[in-house]
């Protein structure tokens, strides 16, 4: 014989991102994507910058292209956020 409890149903563990119902929308995936293969050329960049920078070699270039990956993934995160 099972025991239903009346009036109670069980709630589903949270994520952290909101209703756990609501599937993100393609738009949403799409910015994640984007999000996550930003990040790490970023972080590939800074990695290669500062061994350029230790090395003692000009660092122009290197520190140009950190600084335009991290513009992208700043804004690619502000349209996740927005979205």
């Amino acid at each position: 014989m099972s025991h239903h409890r009346q009036g109670r149903e069980p709630v589903p563990k949270s994520t952290g991102r909101g209703d756990p119902r609501v599937k993100p929308t393609a738009r949403q995936q799409q910015l994640e994507t984007l999000i996550g293969l930003l990040g790490f050329f970023t972080i590939a960049a800074f990695v290669t910058t500062v061994v350029v920078e230790v090395q003692g070699k000009p660092a122009l270039t290197e520190a140009m292209v950190l600084a335009a990956f991290a513009l992208a993934t700043f804004f690619a995160i502000q349209a996740w956020r927005r979205s």
